[in-house]
């Protein structure tokens, strides 16, 4: 975000000015109580001088996120308006910093929380996609944290229909596609599911695939590595090699030898569950509703849709392939469907021609609440079941669970002149603490061990020896790195 002067916070009709939280391309944002219900919302305000086109733009943004916020993985909206001043405002749910690519600048996720969280946001940019939208700017920084540390996609500001054969302006290079990154071709799901890959790469390595550490990352100098250079490994000796070949396809330079689609992305990222014997997580999408039985009228008033979550596939090793890309999208979407027997779907409204039935239901419905809830009001001195059914908790994404660096990181020469030791500190000295740390000589080849000492001693490399260490908790939290070198001569 930008570090401008902010604008003076508009008044917002049922809402409290609190705090200003940041701001973007061609708006505020502040964060305000709404009084009724009571709770605290994000509030994103265009500034003065915008001009027609700039208008129209947030209010597309603002109607695509109404439309997809029911979306379990996407930011909910709550409202938009125009303040007195004349300034357009959108009101979103609020979720506190940091968002994903400021957490990951102090440190990388685990193996399987990347996996859950891409399996996620695979979910959102799926069901966008089915609504004939690509959202073109899949990056870290758009990626929030619910209070409940459930991922959110948000900043829908560039985003179009597919086949627009209009460049993007605006985007991030770092994880955009080769396409996008030359202004080549129409837009299209290809491009999402590259940015997508790229930021599942982004969680595990701590940085954009093409960025280098301490090196030239320059926008010039990364667009000429996402348009040159292969896919880099993540680094990292616990990610499987599976994982780092699943990225690697989601990220081919050629549109077509990518997966299809964010779903079968998604189901990649399964496989990979499978094969570290993790349960898979589930694929949320939206699909449109099908039609009333005898109905030959298309609804005019809108397009139903209806939450579907898809099963994982079964865990027999099967390992995720890229379809037949000369395949047409019927085929791809009829697949789909057949993969999606066993489905939890959110019921749509009852047809306007069923109206009484709907509401004779909906009184049967509430008759039986209210009856439950009587029933229990009445019975608070029951016995608790003595055989409680026991329930295994859903692995989240903690944000509070931060690791810190190791510190004092040191090398010097061993008295024979043949190895270095390299010694440290940990940075919050927590019992279960690992050390993993990669060594690095002029050859860049690297080797990765553990240990829960600090300090090393390793063999001399010609012309320097460097060493990366990185804390581990007993939660599987890594802290990012800290390096130091010596120099080494014959």
């Amino acid at each position: 975000m930008s570090t401008r002067r902010p604008a003076t916070p508009p008044r917002i009709p049922g809402a409290r000015y609190l705090s200003f939280l940041g701001s973007g391309g061609f708006a505020d944002v502040y964060l305000y109580e709404q009084q009724i219900p009571r709770r605290e919302i994000a509030v994103k305000v265009m500034r003065r001088g915008a001009t027609e086109e700039m208008r129209r733009a947030f209010r597309a943004e603002a109607n695509l996120m109404a439309r997809m916020s029911s979306h379990p993985s996407i930011l909910s909206v709550y409202g938009a308006g125009e303040a007195d001043d004349h300034r357009m405002y959108l009101m979103m749910e609020y979720c506190p910093p940091p968002h994903l690519g400021a957490l990951l600048r102090e440190r990388r996720l685990t193996v399987s929380n990347t996996l859950e969280m891409g399996i996620q946001i695979a979910g959102a940019v799926e069901t966008l996609h089915r609504a004939g939208i690509v959202h073109r700017d899949i990056k870290p920084a758009n990626i929030l944290m619910t209070a409940f540390h459930h991922p959110v996609l948000t900043d829908f500001g560039i985003a179009t229909y597919v086949g627009d054969p209009r460049p993007a302006e605006g985007f991030s290079v770092p994880w955009s596609s080769p396409e996008q990154a030359t202004g080549v071709g129409e837009a299209g799901v290809a491009g999402d599911v590259y940015s997508l890959a790229a930021t599942v790469y982004t969680m595990l390595a701590g940085h954009a695939p093409f960025e280098i550490e301490d090196g030239d990352n320059s926008e010039i100098a990364v667009i000429n590595r996402v348009l040159r250079s292969p896919v880099p490994s993540t680094g990292r000796f616990d990610v499987p090699e599976e994982m780092e070949r699943v990225l690697a396809t989601a990220m081919a330079k050629e549109p077509q030898q990518r997966y299809a689609d964010a779903l079968e992305f998604a189901r990649a990222l399964q496989s990979v569950q499978s094969l570290l014997h993790q349960q898979p997580t589930p694929v949320d999408v939206l699909a449109q509703a099908p039609a009333e039985p005898g109905s030959s009228e298309p609804d005019d008033d809108a397009t139903r849709m209806a939450v579907r979550t898809i099963n994982p596939l079964p865990s027999d090793g099967a390992t995720a392939e890229p379809e037949n890309t000369e395949a047409s999208g019927s085929r791809r979407r009829a697949r789909v469907e057949d993969d999606a027997d066993d489905v939890t779907v959110q019921e749509d409204p009852e047809p306007r021609g069923n109206g009484v039935v709907g509401w004779i239901i909906t009184l049967v419905v509430v008759a039986a609440i209210i009856g439950a809830a009587w029933w229990a009001i009445f019975h608070t001195d029951a016995e608790e079941d003595p055989h409680p059914i026991p329930t295994e908790p859903h692995p989240t994404t903690s944000l509070d669970d931060y690791v810190y660096p190791v510190t004092g990181l040191r090398g010097e020469l061993s008295a024979d002149g043949e190895h270095v030791i390299f010694s440290w500190k940990n940075g919050d000295g927590n019992e279960g603490d690992t050390f993993q740390y990669t060594l690095v000589g002029a050859d860049q080849v690297e080797v990765y061990e553990s240990t829960t000492e600090m300090s090393v001693t390793v063999p001399k490399r010609i012309p320097e020896t460097c060493l990366k260490v990185l804390v581990e908790n007993e939660n599987g939290f890594q802290s990012k790195e800290e390096h130091a070198c010596v120099t080494t001569t014959q």
